[in-house]
């Protein structure tokens, strides 16, 4: 869920909306892999995390380099127009051979990459309140 509608106005703002968007998604596939686990066959999908965390970070380096912002399509992990971001599910084969062969395990390793996936979903939201200038939590906290 993105947190403003308004037209993304600078590069750090869009690299954020991306992480969101690929984060929305990602949650949406784990929770998939939890409701799948009892169906006989079931095979666990994940998204590509690593194939997006090399297209942040060539988009980041390119904007470092010339001041632009490139984001550059890949096999799995796909930029249509102002700040969408879309992602092909792929096989999870270390998760399918936990399911085949510890439920329980199986069950943890999704709820750790859910926690995971929540805990950068929650980063990039906080860090657009910031930017958007939209009190956070954060400035509530004293260290």
């Amino acid at each position: 869920m993105r947190l403003s509608a308004n037209p993304v106005t600078d590069n750090l703002t869009e690299v954020l909306c991306k992480i969101q968007d690929f984060t929305v998604q990602r949650h949406r596939v784990l929770m998939a892999n939890l409701a799948g686990a009892s169906d006989p066959g079931y095979r666990p999908l994940d998204l590509p995390v690593e194939e997006f965390a090399a297209i942040m970070d060539m988009a980041v380096t390119e904007h470092t380099r010339s001041s632009r912002l490139l984001f550059c399509d890949s096999k799995n992990v796909k930029f249509g127009p102002a700040i969408t971001c879309s992602a092909q599910p792929v096989l999870d084969s270390h998760a399918a051979d936990l399911l085949s062969k510890n439920k329980n395990e199986y069950i943890e390793h999704q709820l750790s990459k859910l926690s995971e996936n929540t805990l950068n979903q929650k980063i990039a939201a906080e860090l657009l309140k910031i930017k958007q200038g939209i009190p956070n939590t954060l400035n509530a906290i004293q260290l």
